[in-house]
């Protein structure tokens, strides 16, 4: 995977609606763990 593919996997991630008493909202993704990341809590 490339970074434009990680881009557009990120933006799909970003467009999901999850169940109304379900919040995700995106955190720091950790350093040094992989060459691209992405968090999010729930």
């Amino acid at each position: 995977m490339d970074i434009n593919e990680f881009n557009r996997m990120i933006d799909l991630v970003r467009t999901f609606t999850p169940r109304s008493e379900i919040i995700l909202e995106e955190v720091p993704a950790p350093q040094k763990l992989a060459t691209y990341s992405f968090a999010f809590s729930a």
